[in-house]
């Protein structure tokens, strides 16, 4: 099975105040889009899963009420700390298969118009299709484009192979200020098993520590989030970790925003601008 994890429990404090009372995951900033930028993740993903679940806080369980943001599946965490806690979190509540397959995205990425979306597609598909050969192997998707910003850091690269129109890449480092030109911003999704993501978890005592003491009820998740004294970052404390032969990445070389910063809500417009005039 097929599973889109959309993680939506940000604070968005970078876009202060436009979101100081309600993020930036449950406004509607997308161009030409009606719905939130939650609502817009989930469409962009719908035709490529069999089950989607939305990953925030209770802090926001009212905005969701009040919005009428009718997801059947969604995960509360107590509290905030950080996108390791989060999906540490989320694997430790749900009786996933071991071999179900993860699509883990932000909620707050723009990626064109849904109806134009073919590109990206292709590469999600044959992401999965490798995934379902090479059972221990995470997928990462890299952006190329210079004028896109990412709060994900960057993946240097070594060799390049384009194989049916679909690129990738071999990882040689992960690092925060590129020296040279060949890398890619990585755009914060992650595609990987259910037992994989399990081992992955243990290149963090307390990360993993936290899903031992929730998926067996060793302690209450309310002692357990107690207990939480710092953020983390699962980009840092687990992907960086992991074995570079151990990852792959597919490169997206078309036009992306990390919507995290108010000069971004200014390239977002121009790209919706640019959009509608291609129509």
């Amino acid at each position: 099975m097929i599973r889109h994890i959309i993680m939506a429990g940000g604070k968005s404090t970078r876009l202060y105040p436009i979101t100081i009372d309600t993020p930036k995951q449950f406004q509607s900033f997308i161009p030409n889009y009606k719905g939130t930028m939650l609502d817009y993740t989930n469409d962009i993903y719908k035709p490529l899963v069999d089950y989607t679940q939305v990953i925030t806080t209770e802090q926001y369980k009212q905005i969701f009420e009040k919005l009428n943001l009718n997801y059947e599946n969604i995960l509360y965490e107590p509290s905030a700390h950080g996108t390791g806690y989060a999906i540490s979190f989320m694997t430790a509540m749900n009786n996933f298969n071991d071999e179900d397959i993860l699509i883990i995205t932000p909620s707050d990425q723009y990626l064109g118009p849904i109806d134009n979306l073919d590109y990206f597609y292709n590469i999600i598909k044959n992401a999965i299709n490798t995934l379902s050969k090479s059972s221990d192997l995470l997928i990462l998707i890299g952006n190329t484009l210079k004028d896109s910003f990412t709060q994900f850091g960057l993946i240097e690269t070594n060799n390049i192979y384009n194989i049916d129109g679909i690129i990738s890449t071999d990882i040689k480092r992960f690092i925060e200020k590129p020296s040279k030109q060949k890398f890619l911003r990585n755009m914060g999704i992650f595609i990987v098993k259910v037992k994989t993501l399990i081992k992955m978890l243990e290149l963090d005592k307390d990360l993993y520590r936290c899903f031992l003491d929730i998926r067996f009820k060793r302690k209450s998740i309310e002692k357990v989030y107690n207990n939480i004294t710092n953020d983390v970052s699962f980009d840092r404390n687990i992907i960086e970790k992991v074995n570079v032969s151990n990852i792959a990445v597919y490169v997206y070389d078309k036009k992306w925003l990390d919507i995290g910063l108010p000069e971004n809500l200014k390239q977002l417009k121009l790209l919706g601008e640019d959009n509608h005039d291609q129509k």
